[in-house]
């Protein structure tokens, strides 16, 4: 704690009139001053205050869009869409990718696609402020969006894409969204699909 004031410089903590200083907050507890004069008076009954304190919680990550398991044709185009909300706020989202090959041998090919703050090529990321809510809370529910070109890579049919979306905080705590399924087909597969839709 150190003491501010009206003092000159020499007279130091004696004549000051206010203290600052920081307090790191590790469980809900109580807090309060004891303080004594050069003469050596003390406030005997001094007031008490409460800290409360509040878990930092693991946030919360979905892939709204497709939001399910999908078929698709090697050379599609898919929409993704993340939101990620956290109590103080996500600093990283990103998409992970698991390929599975169609012959299901081999270990799983896994990768990570991070869908950037600024928007960058096809990718972007953006803080909602939902009606009601302050500016500051801006950055706690996050927005991103991710066109997956399935053509820039070297799919074959019967391969699958399992797809889910982590989230980061300032801890770092990471939470993760239910994984989805991209099954590759046939384009006739997908035509039949639609006709009996």
């Amino acid at each position: 704690v150190s003491a501010l004031g009206d003092a000159a410089a020499g007279e130091g903590v004696q004549e000051a009139r206010k203290l600052t200083g920081t307090l790191v907050v590790q469980e809900s507890t109580e807090y309060f001053f004891l303080l004594e004069d050069a003469q050596g008076r003390s406030n005997k009954n001094p007031a008490r205050y409460r800290i409360q304190a509040i878990p930092d919680r693991v946030p919360t990550v979905n892939i709204a869009d497709p939001g399910r398991n999908i078929e698709a044709t090697v050379v599609a185009t898919i929409p993704v869409i993340l939101e990620a909300q956290d109590d103080y706020g996500v600093s990283a989202l990103r998409l992970q990718m698991e390929i599975v090959r169609g012959g299901g041998d081999g270990q799983p090919e896994t990768r990570a696609l991070t869908v950037e703050i600024q928007a960058r090529g096809d990718s972007h990321l953006t803080a909602q402020e939902p009606h009601g809510e302050s500016p500051a809370d801006a950055g706690r529910k996050v927005q991103g969006q991710f066109t997956l070109d399935l053509s820039r890579e070297t799919f074959k049919e019967g391969d699958r894409i399992h797809i889910w979306a982590e989230g980061d905080d300032a801890s770092p705590q990471t939470g993760r969204s239910r994984k989805y399924t991209i099954e590759l087909v046939s384009a006739d597969r997908i035509r039949r699909a639609l006709d009996e839709a």
